[in-house]
């Protein structure tokens, strides 16, 4: 598994992308109910949320221009061509397997001219983080009174039901909890490649922005301040700090 903080760099290349303007997002709603996660009523993207992903495609394009116009000018060994094929590395979709990361993640597919096999639907670990007691009320309101909380307390999370699971307001995660799942994510892809490109699309600001406060070694309770906007894509530069050198005891 991956140590965090990070003690040594890792093996492959992250952007983190919210996905497009989804129905829930649009009406101002809390929708973190995950078996509501496939509802077309309430996640499907919109037609803003369609357009912010095309242009999240874009993005990816000029980026992965922009790296191998650099590798191909400081290559000296190999020739033009082979040096532009060679700095192209593999890239892997990993959505939420909520609607509207599945409905983002085809957009991306289709745009970037990737194969079907490069998308890999994550079940859980990329989910929204559960909301409890807010879910159903206004989401812009809800923010604002979830981020006092969480600014105090990173293992804080909103009061849940006791009712059972079927009732929508019965989850309910601190940001402690979104990090330990967001960090099973990235022991799962380093163990599974090497100096590929992962594109990891998920649901709502709290796991990107956890991830990311992990990744770049920040404070979780400030993950307010790295909030994801919906079509709104990342690349990651992870901070490593190397372990304190063993003091040497003389004999």
């Amino acid at each position: 598994p991956v140590i965090f903080p990070l003690q040594q760099p890792l093996t492959n290349q992250y952007y983190l992308v919210r996905a497009g303007e989804s129905v829930d997002i649009a009406t101002d709603r809390v929708a973190t109910n995950p078996a509501d996660k496939v509802d077309m009523n309430i996640h499907g993207l919109t037609k803003q949320g369609v357009f912010q992903m095309h242009a999240v495609a874009k993005q990816l394009k000029e980026w992965e221009k922009a790296n191998a116009s650099t590798s191909t000018s400081t290559s000296t060994s190999t020739s033009t061509t082979d040096s532009a094929s060679q700095s192209k590395r593999p890239m892997y979709l990993w959505p939420s397997q909520s609607i509207q990361c599945l409905q983002s993640a085809d957009i991306l597919v289709n745009d970037l001219g990737l194969a079907r096999s490069n998308l890999v639907p994550e079940l859980e670990l990329l989910d929204s983080r559960k909301l409890g007691e807010f879910e159903g009320k206004k989401l812009s309101a809800s923010l604002k009174a979830i981020d006092e909380f969480d600014r105090i307390d990173a293992s804080w999370k909103p009061s849940g039901s006791r009712s059972g699971a079927g009732d929508a307001t019965a989850a309910s995660e601190s940001l402690q909890d979104v990090q330990l799942r967001v960090r099973q994510l990235i022991s799962k892809t380093e163990g599974m490649y090497t100096n590929v490109d992962v594109i990891i699309v998920a649901p709502d600001s709290f796991t990107l922005a956890v991830l990311q406060s992990s990744l770049e070694d920040k404070t979780l309770r400030g993950q307010a301040d790295l909030s994801f906007q919906p079509g709104e894509i990342r690349k990651i530069t992870p901070v490593v700090r190397k372990p304190p050198a063993v003091p040497v005891v003389p004999l």
